[in-house]
């Protein structure tokens, strides 16, 4: 039995502390416990802007950004070759032309 540093009330074995306001919370179902936790450098950088948001839009400001370095990576891949590029990510040329230009790259 885990009990609270700050008020000695009792903690659930699912409660966890969140590393931001030092609160304890509890883990929603299927989330990975301790022994389960991913080192996924990915997965750690989404929890943390989730936990930290920055805007209203968290799911688009994310996949924006998630969407920008696939681009890019496949670009870099082909050696800027954006036929190549298009196809490699299964997109048409001018799609993959309109995300270039959307995101500046």
């Amino acid at each position: 039995m885990k009990r609270c540093p700050y008020c000695y009330e009792e903690i659930q074995d699912q409660a966890v502390k969140c590393k931001h306001c030092l609160e304890w919370t509890e883990k929603p179902k299927g989330t990975p416990g301790k022994d389960q936790d991913s080192n996924d450098p990915l997965q750690e950088w989404i929890l943390h802007e989730i936990q930290s948001p920055s805007s209203k839009n968290i799911f688009d400001d994310l996949m924006n950004r998630i969407e920008k370095e696939i681009i890019f990576e496949a670009l870099r891949h082909t050696d800027n070759n954006r036929t190549r590029a298009a196809e490699l990510l299964g997109l048409s040329r001018p799609t993959l032309h309109s995300k270039i230009e959307k995101h500046e790259i």
